[in-house]
């Protein structure tokens, strides 16, 4: 028998974009699969659209949650899935045949990754992961994650201290101690729109992820310079970008 997937929504205030991942996930042809949402006690419209799809859901939460990552380690604890894929609010799945293809691939391997397609001021992007630089930050794809639930058992879930990159700390937890495999197609869109990949907190946080996981003091410095040095690099190339244009208009 195919195994059962836990796709897990998490979710706040977000009405404008909510109803898209909702029936990128409940439109999937892979049947054996379970959905749940977790909503951190929207204010605006957001609960009332997951409502309408309610008999297609299989545990919808609302409640106040710590952050992100505390509103994903309640759906962890409730999933019955052998394997769970976060869908976070405003992705969705490629095309209504993602989950089915990733059960094509499935054999022994702890973990299931593939590549994701990005927009960000109106161009789109194909985001391969790139193995070789998980000690700079995380750069693994993180959306397109198919992961078995017993390796959250085994090495505990998101630690909710990790405001941004829990999910890097996650992924150094764990990466030398399982078995992946990586198929080469795309899962999910995401809009980098609001992402912070480029925003010194991200680069903090990085640092203090990193330090956690018992890295070399002054590897880890070196890393967090070398990163705030580009990150005011990239800025300052958008500011040339924008006075450029401004006198050409």
């Amino acid at each position: 028998m195919s195994p059962k997937i836990t796709v897990i929504t998490v979710v706040y205030n977000n009405e404008t974009k909510i109803e898209k991942s909702l029936l990128s996930v409940i439109s999937q042809k892979y049947s054996n699969f379970e959905y749940i949402v977790i909503d951190g006690a929207s204010t605006d419209q957001t609960l009332n659209i997951i409502n309408k799809y309610r008999s297609k859901i299989t545990n919808i939460i609302s409640e106040p949650d710590k952050n992100l990552y505390d509103a994903i380690n309640k759906g962890i604890k409730l999933a019955k899935g052998e394997y769970i894929y976060l869908l976070h609010s405003g992705d969705t799945f490629v095309n209504d045949d993602v989950l089915r293809n990733y059960i094509r691939f499935i054999d022994n391997h702890d973990l299931y990754l593939s590549n994701m397609i990005s927009i960000n001021s109106n161009k789109t992007y194909l985001i391969k992961p790139k193995f070789k630089y998980l000690w700079k930050n995380m750069l693994l794809n993180h959306p397109t994650w198919l992961v078995k639930k017993s390796i959250f058992e085994k090495f505990g879930i998101y630690d909710v201290k990790f405001r941004i990159a829990s999910d890097y700390d996650f992924a150094l937890r764990i990466w030398k101690n399982i078995t992946y495999k990586y198929i080469d197609f795309e899962s999910v869109q995401f809009s980098l729109e609001g992402i912070s990949y480029s925003n010194k907190k991200v680069l903090i946080e990085a640092f203090r992820v990193r330090k956690s996981n018992n890295f070399n003091a002054l590897f880890n410095s070196s890393i967090f310079l070398f990163e705030l040095f580009y990150l005011k690099i990239y800025h300052l190339k958008n500011v040339l970008k924008s006075v450029i244009h401004n006198n050409r208009s």
